[in-house]
């Protein structure tokens, strides 16, 4: 384990802390909050702010410079489901389920909306979207996936874009079954999803952001493990990256579907990369790595928890690399990125 103590700063509303982990040791970096709640699953990083995801009930933020208590942006209405966010860099996106899921097997109404970083001017965009599931942005387009296979009801799924013909949404990918994961880069969509309904097959599958593919989507990879999630997959203008247990590897995948090993011999539940071809990975030793993104380095332990203190999400801005502890509090850390 890392002797590794944070070195004193203040934080607006709070005195000056040392901090050195729930057991007294662990070189987690530098706290940004903490006493989130225990749900905090994944977080996102733009306009000097980190956004963090509250499992089924909203989204909350904190400038990077630190907070003593996050700030409440959204909180879905009791009778709502809240599903997922993604960020642009002026505005949020969430989706939601709205109303009470049909017992007759028909779509559960949901939208996705757009909101101000400081929570306000939210309204919803592209008409209605039922089922919503995952959001994610490409440059001023917003793709969500209907998946009526998360609830109670059954269906294909598919992968839509608002802002790619109009205003309202379109169909951009069709025929999936249960979908597990999902993101967006500058040129293109992936989406994780079971292929023949078993929940034994998942597939990653990519479309272009210029063209639909509606049933014909672009396979890139079979037999991904399916305990594969939403933090197992990254991707940048041209690859992506996908976590996989199973192989205790991580790999980049390109759009003709090459496969090239990027780190093996690893155990990682959470991936991002960043702008300047940098991939980072939390493993299940409860160490935060960074490599570069092409393979052609070796991995450099950046912070490190315990095997019961493990990073749960994370994410970059153009100075930091930010993730998720459970320390035993959840709470959010961030060390210098990788150059």
């Amino acid at each position: 384990m890392c002797a590794f103590i944070v070195s004193c700063r203040d934080i607006a509303g709070v005195g000056p802390i040392t901090y050195t982990g729930g057991d007294g040791g662990g070189c987690f970096g530098e706290l940004v909050f903490s006493n989130a709640s225990s749900n905090l699953d994944e977080i996102r990083v733009a306009g000097g702010f980190i956004f963090g995801q509250i499992t089924s009930s909203g989204i909350i933020s904190c400038p990077t410079s630190g907070c003593a208590t996050p700030t409440s942006l959204f909180t879905a209405p009791a009778q709502d489901r809240y599903k997922a966010f993604a960020v642009s860099d002026k505005l949020l996106y969430y989706a939601v389920e709205t109303g009470s899921e049909p017992t007759d097997g028909g779509a559960t109404p949901g939208a996705v909306h757009s909101l101000a970083f400081d929570g306000t001017s939210d309204q919803q965009i592209g008409g209605s979207a039922p089922n919503a599931y995952f959001v994610g942005v490409s440059g001023t387009n917003v793709f969500w996936v209907d998946d009526p296979n998360q609830g109670t009801n059954l269906g294909p799924a598919s992968v839509n874009c608002i802002g790619c013909s109009g205003s309202s949404s379109v169909p951009w990918i069709t025929a999936l079954n249960v979908t597990y994961a999902f993101t967006t880069s500058t040129n293109n969509v992936y989406v994780l999803a079971d292929l023949d309904g078993t929940g034994a097959n998942e597939t990653l599958f990519a479309c272009g952001v210029t063209s639909p593919c509606l049933a014909t989507p672009k396979k890139l990879l079979s037999n991904v493990d399916p305990s594969a999630t939403n933090t197992s997959l990254a991707a940048d203008d041209t690859y992506a990256y996908l976590a996989r247990t199973d192989h205790a590897d991580i790999v980049r995948v390109d759009m003709s579907g090459v496969l090239t090993e990027i780190v093996n011999a690893t155990t990682a539940y959470a991936i991002t990369v960043d702008k300047t071809g940098n991939l980072y990975y939390a493993d299940d030793t409860g160490t935060v790595y960074g490599t570069k993104a092409d393979g052609s380095g070796t991995p450099k332990s950046l912070a490190c928890g315990t095997a019961t203190s493990l990073a749960l999400a994370l994410a970059t801005d153009d100075t930091s690399l930010y993730y998720i502890f459970n320390d035993p509090l959840i709470s959010v850390y961030k060390v210098p990125k990788l150059p």
